[in-house]
């Protein structure tokens, strides 16, 4: 996890926008649960 201010550039850098990276983060800790 980085930095809240950071956050724009590694998402991005993930190929995601801000939006679809929250919705894949909780999709994946709901499928570990």
């Amino acid at each position: 996890m980085f930095h809240p201010s950071y956050q724009d550039v590694w998402i991005g850098r993930l190929g995601y926008e801000p939006a679809e990276y929250r919705a894949a983060i909780r999709d994946a800790l709901e499928a570990a649960i």
